[in-house]
């Protein structure tokens, strides 16, 4: 296939996928753009529902044309290589290749399997029992003739460091995403699996698998970046590989080298940030996310002029899997609710109403919690 070629599949592929596309509030994809929205006003002071719209918009493309290069891996044979390292990239002794949910990220793959690369491939638990079979179809492809081998395993797999060590000191590469929400409880945990790195002015929790597994077998580590130009064009950046010098205490130098290279992509977000997929999901990573407070009940007094509003600038809702939730605009917290509380607060979204008719109308426990976390706020009232 020539570039003219690919670059058509990709123009055919975002015609289709944007004749239904939708991101309003009755559609599973508002749950995303809510985080998206919420993420961008945080790390970019993205503040414009029309940028809000449009960069969501173009997120979403870039992810379905990075679904839709997973299983032929076409868009190898037409990408430029840019090696900004000064080191030989795909040498035949083991390494540690770390890329991103940028781009045309799944090509990762591809391209080292074209380059005859033995690898290992680590996703997160849901990726690995829902894609598996794919990714061995689709890996199968790219190696044609039998020249490597190429295995997945889950990031959550309690013995995951073992097995990777394993496969390094058995000659075997592996290939990381070092920014998804993967490993064995998710990035919510605050433990010894995880060091805390600064990451667009921000603190975040960040795995550190990537770089113990580099300081346990001494392989070096090389980031591999692919993004695509303003005509889809997919090329891959080879960084600068890093290596580890064990003079500092172990902490600091998988602190460092995890900073390293989240640094690594934080540079492309200038470029091109609507191209990373991490904008649906960095609120988990952070490390001071907190609840929501908003004013107790007992508060204010409860005479005739009180009045009950939903807080849409604190609150939003969406439908997911079959039920309503709420949306903390704030800190993205998700809490699922009924339909018979979804349908109190939506009226309250549109107007306000009496402190009492609503209070007849909800269970007193959870109209108090409505309070508390600031989903309904109260009008007219003097505070006391």
């Amino acid at each position: 296939m020539n570039l003219a070629d690919y670059l058509k599949l990709c123009n055919d592929h975002l015609e289709k996928f944007f004749l239904t596309f939708r991101a309003d509030s009755n559609h599973e994809n508002y749950f995303s753009f809510l985080n998206c929205q919420r993420n961008l006003r945080h790390y970019l002071g993205i503040t414009s529902e029309q940028e809000v719209a449009s960069f969501f918009r173009q997120l979403m493309g870039s992810i379905s044309l990075a679904s839709n290069d997973q299983l032929s891996g076409a868009g190898v044979e037409v990408s430029k290589i840019i090696n900004n390292s000064d080191s030989l990239p795909f040498l035949p002794s083991p390494a540690i290749y770390c890329t991103y949910h940028i781009g045309a990220f799944r090509l990762v793959p591809h391209l080292l399997a074209t380059k005859n690369i033995d690898f290992v491939l680590v996703v997160d638990q849901k990726t690995y029992d829902n894609q598996l079979s794919l990714y061995e179809k689709a890996y199968e492809q790219s190696n044609v003739e039998g020249k490597i081998s190429f295995s997945v395993l889950s990031a959550e797999d309690p013995a995951i460091g073992l097995k990777l060590i394993r496969a390094i000191k058995g000659g075997v590469s592996v290939l990381f995403y070092i920014d998804g929400n993967s490993g064995v409880g998710g990035m919510g945990r605050n433990d010894d699996k995880l060091t805390k790195i600064q990451f667009l002015g921000k603190s975040i929790w960040a795995r550190k698998g990537i770089a113990f597994l580099s300081y346990a077998t001494g392989a070096p580590i090389f980031p591999i970046v692919s993004i695509r130009d303003e005509s889809y064009a997919p090329y891959f950046i080879l960084e600068q590989p890093i290596s580890i010098a064990k003079e500092r205490s172990r902490e600091e130098i998988l602190n460092s080298v995890t900073s390293q290279l989240f640094s690594v992509l934080e540079s492309y977000l200038s470029d091109v940030p609507a191209q990373w997929e991490g904008w649906l999901y960095l609120h988990l990573f952070e490390t001071d996310r907190s609840m929501p407070v908003g004013t107790p009940m007992h508060s204010f007094s409860r005479d005739k002029s009180a009045s009950v509003v939903f807080d849409v600038e604190k609150f939003d809702f969406f439908h997911k899997d079959g039920a309503w939730h709420l949306f903390d605009k704030e800190d993205a917290f998700v809490w699922p609710i009924s339909d018979s509380l979804y349908k109190v607060l939506s009226v309250l979204r549109g107007s306000a109403m009496p402190f009492s008719l609503v209070s007849d109308v909800m269970p007193p426990k959870l109209f108090a919690e409505m309070f508390s976390l600031g989903v309904l706020k109260p009008l007219n009232v003097a505070l006391v």
